[in-house]
């Protein structure tokens, strides 16, 4: 069996949506030395893509600039609207909190892949390059909403667990 592009996108949407799922609604404890990881790692696969797309058009610096901003933007507002619904609480261990999702935060995160998916639609399909900006735009969307969600984490983890909810 053989999947053309928009299978294989649409396949991996599903997949993404149902680990994001199983996070979200699993509690989980975070530790402070590792609360970082994640959004370390998504800021890199940015870089990476940023680099890519600078390598493989270096008069279009403008415009990738632009999508990263963007994705920064709708990433740190993802993120602030991801604690509304994120239950962060004190751990038995110390320097670290418990942190767990609910429905709402699933549909946060669906909302953010539609963006991402939506975005590479629209303006991504026009050239390979215009796919690599638009990708690396929205992966800063996830690196920031993730960097938001990892310092409420460890602003909780200073406070020693007082003003977590």
């Amino acid at each position: 069996m053989h999947m053309n592009n928009g299978e294989i996108s649409s396949l991996t949407s599903l997949i993404v949506v149902a680990l994001v799922a199983r996070r979200e609604l699993r509690a989980s404890t975070r530790v402070a030395g590792r609360l970082w990881i994640r959004p370390a790692m998504l800021i890199a696969v940015t870089l990476l893509l940023a680099a890519s797309a600078i390598a493989a058009a270096p008069h279009h610096i403008a415009l990738l600039l632009a999508w990263i901003v963007a994705g920064i933007v709708v990433g740190i507002g993802a993120g602030a609207v991801l604690l509304r619904f994120t239950t962060i609480r004190p751990a038995e261990r110390p320097n670290a909190v418990i942190v767990q999702g609910s429905l709402a935060t699933i549909g946060v995160w669906a909302v953010v892949l539609a963006l991402r998916v939506g975005a590479r639609f629209l303006f991504g399909t026009s050239s390979p390059l215009a796919n690599l900006d638009a990708s690396t735009g929205t992966v800063a969307v996830v690196a920031a909403a993730s960097a938001v969600i990892a310092w409420a984490c460890h602003r909780a983890i200073a406070a020693g667990g007082s003003g977590v909810r």
